[in-house]
This record gives structure tokens, C-alpha cells and sequence, in this order.
């Protein structure tokens, strides 16, 4: 690996850490190391997305049907990517991109307010793991 490709692989896997961290599970159709089950379905972490959210930005209750259906819409999409035989540099940046726009649709779902929380809630999440994994600096 080049040195260019390391703090982008870097950043991006921080960028998933944080969708990851935020939905307090793992990805739907990933199976639990310890006992070899499904960790959570779509619906499940879809909903724990919302909740998250819920609790941290103050959704109303269409925010929070919004932002269920938002999430429920990527997962898959992210699942597929992470289940894929693609090189990790490929699979990092279409996991950038699904993050960008789920970003910018989240702004539409969101206020200004709810919306500048998130992303502070992101980025203080983005520091602690960068604090835990030295290498993602």
C-alpha cells in the first residue's frame, strides 16, 4: 500500500467505526465470532440508528420514521460491500460515498440544530476511535 492510500484507507475506516459505533451493533448478515449467529437484522439495527439519533438530536416522530427507513434503505447496500471480494481500497470508498449521502439526506430529514448536533456527535465519536487506533491519525 502507498503512503497516499494509507490515511484515506485511514479515514475511512474511522468514517465506518462511526456507522458502526453509532448503530451499537454490527451490520446485519454479519455473524457473531462467538456463537456463529445472525448479530442483528436489517430492521433491528435500522432501529437502533433511530434511536441513537432520537435520543442524541431530539427527533420528532416523522424524523424518526425518516431516519428508520433511511437507514433500513443502506444497510444492504453497506452489507453487500462489506461482504464483497473487492480490493479494501474499493470497498472504503464506496462506503465513503454511501456515507456522504446518507449525510446530505440526513441534512434534509434534520434542522440546522439536529443537524449540527449530529455532527458533532460524529465528530467527537471520529476522535475517540482515532484516540483508540493511533494508525487512523
Amino acid at each position: 500500500m502507498t503512503i497516499l492510500t494509507k490515511p484515506f484507507t485511514a479515514i475511512c475506516a474511522v468514517l465506518l467505526a462511526f456507522s458502526l459505533f453509532l448503530s451499537l451493533g454490527c451490520a446485519a448478515g454479519h455473524v457473531d465470532a462467538q456463537d456463529n449467529t445472525p448479530a442483528m437484522s436489517n430492521q433491528q439495527l435500522a432501529k437502533r440508528i433511530a434511536d441513537r439519533l432520537h435520543t442524541e438530536v431530539g427527533l420528532n416522530q416523522e424524523q424518526y420514521q425518516q431516519v428508520y427507513q433511511l437507514n433500513l434503505k443502506y444497510i444492504p447496500e453497506m452489507d453487500r460491500i462489506l461482504d464483497s471480494k473487492e480490493f479494501r481500497i474499493k470497498k472504503d470508498r464506496k462506503l465513503r460515498e454511501i456515507e456522504l449521502r446518507k449525510d446530505n439526506q440526513y441534512r434534509e430529514i434534520l434542522t440546522d440544530e439536529q443537524y449540527q448536533k449530529y455532527l458533532k456527535m460524529k465528530d467527537q465519536i471520529v476522535a475517540m476511535i482515532r484516540d483508540q487506533h493511533p494508525d487512523t491519525k
